[in-house]
């Protein structure tokens, strides 16, 4: 009986279904993401030599103008003394900058400091039609030295006055992309919901 219950759970999942296909996946997503490690000042009474780090990542897109952008979280940068970034095409670190921010969107949108190529495929977007509760997602972690798959569902749109925001089940907390199972865009988690919440609030 288990393993028939086992059986009809794969059948349903497309992800591990086939970890050929799993892998593939997790491939295809790993090149278009980008690290991001920033740097904090040091919280009020604390020592003011040592500063908070924090990580989270982003994803080129095009903005409204055909700009390439790295997008990811405001709350992720918001407040940075410094950031870098890297990714799978350039393991190296580099100083990047926060070039516009959307505080409606909770958006920041990043690119390096010196003006030197940072390849960085660009990623496409879902269609709007793939933005509904129980569609599933994709986060990938480590996406430039040793990327882990992690798959969870988009669940419903957060209550008022947040409604113009998704809640999801994937990933992790600040700046990490979700994407379909085509490899598509689907949305970028901001922060976690409330600070007990199990669930993520995302920007699609």
């Amino acid at each position: 009986m288990i393993s028939l219950l086992v059986s009809l759970f794969l059948l349903q999942s497309p992800i591990l279904a086939d970890a050929q296909k799993m892998a593939e996946l997790r491939d295809k997503i790993a090149v278009k993401i980008v690290e991001v490690d920033v740097e904090l000042p040091p919280l009020e009474g604390t020592d003011q030599s040592f500063g908070r780090t924090m990580q989270g990542q982003a994803a080129c897109v095009r903005d409204a103008k055909g700009t390439a952008r790295m997008l990811t979280s405001k709350f992720l940068v918001e407040g940075a003394r410094k950031v870098r970034i890297r990714n799978k095409n350039h393991l190296k670190w580099v100083d990047a900058k926060v070039v516009s921010t959307n505080e409606k969107l909770a958006i920041a949108f990043l690119e390096p400091k010196e003006d030197k190529p940072f390849p960085c495929p660009e990623s496409k977007l879902a269609p709007d039609s793939s933005v509904r509760a129980y569609t599933v997602v994709i986060s990938i972690d480590n996406p430039a030295t040793y990327p882990n798959l992690f798959w969870g569902q988009l669940v419903s749109t957060a209550e008022p006055p947040l409604s113009a925001f998704l809640l999801t089940a994937t990933g992790l907390p600040i700046g990490y992309p979700l994407y379909s199972l085509e490899g598509k865009l689907i949305a970028i988690n901001l922060r976690r919901y409330t600070p007990t919440s199990e669930f993520l609030l995302a920007i699609s």
